[in-house]
């Protein structure tokens, strides 16, 4: 084939053009660093990059994101529940202190006070938040754990409440109590007797609210585990209102009179549950794992109050100032997990539900004990107003023995309900100690979540590392090779010029 200096020129030009082409493409390298500039550079290296930078924007959104923001959430907790488990301490030692049994009024007022200041402290522990959502509310973020002065006109239907046998307890009611305003005056002309003032020990399950509304429970429905009626099915209630009888002593004698008649009864205003001697048999028959439910409404609500929709099934009714339903929600949920991805195949579960910390028996036992101490500083006032009163008149005279006889009768009544007190001071630091147990396991559980989040979070700094290594590696050039390939490209296009130029300047003219 005949080969032309016009072919020869040409075939240079091509080949000098190639190898600025290559040179081009070798600069813009080393200036942006990176392999390509657009995917028609290298398509297989485009690809592989957007694989490698999705990847990386990924394990960024948990390590950066995800997992700090269950960090910091897990240690609001952790801080609500510790100070939730200091201010249990403190109620357990106020309970130590009154278990003594030698505390005078003072000291007891002493116990009443703090124990009320940490009643109400210890409930605004469980409003605690992180960046304005709720910690211990499940899902329902924007809602407090207590009631707000906003929220109290409204009603609660069809609250459910599950107890088990261990939920059954014992309550001491005391029959003929003086009263410090009437009984104590009447006294120099109408005495009260010894025989007056008795008590009766019974069965009780405490509801989780006081003042529910009478007749609203009318059953304790009696199922096992998976929801099928035993034998009995149930054990009816009757509702005793305190505002039906004239005085408080009418009011206690019905009551024991409905329980020894064999009539289990509802005592709305303290939201109690008392068995007469059969059904308390009944429930002490029942397996650990039978359920007793009792179903009831509550409408006299105060700020404070915790509100059922964290614990229990149940109806809200809202009320406008008129006191007219204006909404309406239902219920069901209740132990709701806040799971967050803090891996791409990884959750953690980040929040703590309000009964595993904040229960009502907390409350409910402390107003119990607040209330006995109230009770026997009232049954002491009384003998010491009675003993003072005896020295008004001569010895021997009607109305020193009517004093006498009111005294004796006095005595009985504050040995009585000394007694309850102290009972109470003991079975609250058995059951404190549980409540305590109890937050020391919920802080466990978020201290163990905690640790795992460290190991996620370990494993995703390290895969975070290798993929921005193997995606650097795949986009990014090495500055030293790219470098050296560039002095070869231009070497090798100097070359090229230097040898076309030489071949250019010969022609079959030079040989003719």
């Amino acid at each position: 084939m005949r080969v032309t200096n016009r072919m020869m020129n040409n075939n240079s030009l091509t080949n000098i053009n190639r190898n600025k082409e290559y040179l081009d493409k070798l600069n813009n390298q080393l200036a942006s660093e990176k392999k390509i500039t657009r995917p028609s550079d290298d398509p297989v290296v485009a690809i592989r990059a957007l694989k490698l930078r999705g990847n990386v924007t990924e394990l960024t959104q948990y390590y950066d994101k995800n997992t700090k923001d269950a960090e910091a959430w897990l240690t609001a907790t952790q801080d609500a529940v510790e100070s939730t488990k200091g201010i249990l301490i403190s109620m357990k030692a106020q309970l130590t202190t009154g278990a003594t049994g030698t505390n005078t009024v003072e000291s007891r007022n002493a116990i009443l006070s703090e124990l009320k200041a940490l009643k109400d402290q210890i409930y605004d522990d469980g409003n605690a938040d992180y960046a304005g959502r709720q910690l211990f509310t499940g899902y329902r973020t924007s809602t407090k754990l207590t009631l707000e002065e906003e929220d109290v006109p409204t009603i609660y239907e069809g609250i459910t409440e599950t107890f088990s046998r261990a939920d059954a307890d014992k309550i001491t009611l005391i029959n003929g109590k003086l009263a410090a305003n009437t009984d104590i005056v009447d006294a120099p002309v109408t005495p009260v007797k010894e025989q007056v003032v008795t008590s009766s020990e019974f069965t009780r399950i405490r509801l989780a609210y006081n003042n529910v509304d009478p007749g609203s429970a009318n059953a304790i429905n009696l199922t096992d585990k998976d929801g099928n009626a035993l034998s009995p099915s149930s054990i009816s209630l009757s509702t005793l209102n305190k505002d039906s009888y004239a005085t408080y002593d009418e009011y206690i004698d019905a009551i024991t009179a409905t329980l020894k008649g064999g009539k289990s009864v509802l005592i709305p205003e303290t939201g109690e549950v008392l068995l007469d001697s059969d059904s308390a048999a009944t429930v002490m028959a029942l397996k650990d794992s039978d359920v007793m439910t009792v179903i009831y409404d509550k409408s006299n609500w105060e700020e404070g109050d915790i509100r059922p929709e964290h614990y229990f099934d149940c109806e809200q009714k809202i009320l406008d100032d008129d006191g007219n339903i204006i909404d309406q929600i239902t219920y069901d949920t209740h132990d709701q997990a806040i799971n967050y991805d803090v891996s791409s195949n990884q959750q953690l579960k980040i929040n703590t539900n309000a009964s595993e910390v904040f229960v009502h028996g907390i409350g409910r036992d402390i107003e119990g004990i607040i209330s006995a101490i109230e009770d026997s500083n009232i049954a002491e006032s009384n003998v010491k107003k009675l003993e003072s009163m005896m020295e008004e008149y001569e010895e021997g005279s009607a109305e020193y023995e009517n004093i006498r006889l009111t005294l004796d009768a006095a005595n009985k009544q504050k040995a009585l309900v000394d007694d309850r007190l102290q009972k109470l001071f003991e079975h609250g630091l058995t059951t404190f100690s549980g409540y305590i147990d109890k937050a020391t396991l919920a802080g466990t559980a978020i201290g163990s979540t905690i640790e795992r989040l460290d190991l996620v979070r370990n494993r995703l700094m390290d895969l975070k590392t290798t993929a921005r290594e193997l995606a650097d590696d795949n986009e990014n050039v090495d500055i030293i090779d790219i470098t050296i390939d560039v002095k070869e490209a231009e070497m090798t296009y100097n070359a090229a010029l230097m040898a076309t130029g030489q071949i250019s300047q010969q022609s079959l003219l030079n040989y003719i």
